[in-house]
């Protein structure tokens, strides 16, 4: 049986990949609010040939967003997107640890992102990045906090027996 929920782990992390692929790389959501021209700015502010990776983190979304309101979409885009990664992949690597995740959120966000640029010529943004590996820190966390409370009720049921 534990096969079989590792292979649908591995399943459901690759079709989910295909989704933040979808996401991150081809996006349909903005992420620069709904300012085209404030956009257009942005990446001409960091792409006049030399700087295009933003290594401040969330300086783009300054930029970017003025206001609260535009500024949320996007951090909790790029935050909960990684919840499912973060909640799957330790399924997928027969381990609990946290070590050995956190290294796959930043190389799964870093690839993402890094492919993003390349296709799209977009700006890089290290706080894109952050809040990936927060958000895949978050979905392992509560990954983590259900399986022990499912070990619990376990051995409570063994002892009860």
């Amino acid at each position: 049986m534990k096969k079989h929920g590792h292979r649908i782990a591995v399943l459901v992390l690759l079709l989910y990949g295909i989704v933040l692929a979808r996401l991150k790389i081809w996006k349909s959501i903005g992420t620069f609010g709904e300012n085209p021209t404030r956009h257009r700015e942005i990446v001409n502010l960091f792409s006049d040939g030399l700087v295009e990776i933003e290594w401040n983190p969330f300086h783009t979304l300054q930029l970017s967003c003025t206001t609260i309101p535009e500024l949320m979409p996007v951090v909790l885009f790029n935050f909960l997107i990684f919840l499912p990664v973060g909640f799957l992949l330790p399924l997928c690597l027969h381990s609990k640890k946290c070590g050995p995740c956190l290294l796959w959120f930043l190389i799964i966000s870093l690839i993402l992102n890094l492919t993003s640029f390349a296709l799209q010529h977009s700006i890089l943004d290290l706080g894109d990045i952050l809040l990936n590996v927060l958000g895949g820190l978050f979905g392992w966390a509560l990954y983590t906090l259900l399986v022990k409370k499912m070990n619990q009720k376990q051995n409570e049921r063994i002892s009860t027996n």
